[in-house]
């Protein structure tokens, strides 16, 4: 039986959604303390990078993150909502001039977002 192509995006999402998994288990920060790359008024955007070695051989350019980390303790739900709405339809977005959402964590304490780190933006 053929899958459909959004059959076939749904499954995908949910290898890139990980529900019950911290980000620390997968990823650490590049230094300590973690280096800041941007903020807002949610908090800071921090580099990061894959603690596992990947199939594919990454320097330091290509295998550099970064992650935005939401405290689900001061998160009402409505905005918990949006949040994960907004993550996952930017889980299904490849364009050249939009960053990559890598990986979406969720925990009981945060939801932790690893984006495509792009230098030299403001």
């Amino acid at each position: 039986e053929r899958l459909s192509q959004h059959a076939l995006k749904m499954e995908l999402l949910a290898c890139l959604y990980h529900t019950g998994k911290n980000f620390l288990n997968v990823y650490e920060y590049t230094s300590a303390p973690a280096t800041v790359v941007g903020s807002g008024f949610s908090g800071d955007v921090l580099l990061c990078m894959a603690r596992a070695r990947t199939a594919v051989r990454q320097n330091r350019e290509t295998g550099v993150r970064c992650v935005k980390r939401f405290d689900l303790r001061t998160m009402g739900p409505d905005r918990l909502d949006k949040l994960k709405n907004e993550a996952i339809i930017y889980l299904s977005l490849e364009h050249p001039h939009i960053a990559r959402l890598f990986d979406v964590f969720e925990d009981e304490s945060e939801v932790a977002l690893v984006m495509q780190y792009c230098s030299g933006g403001t």
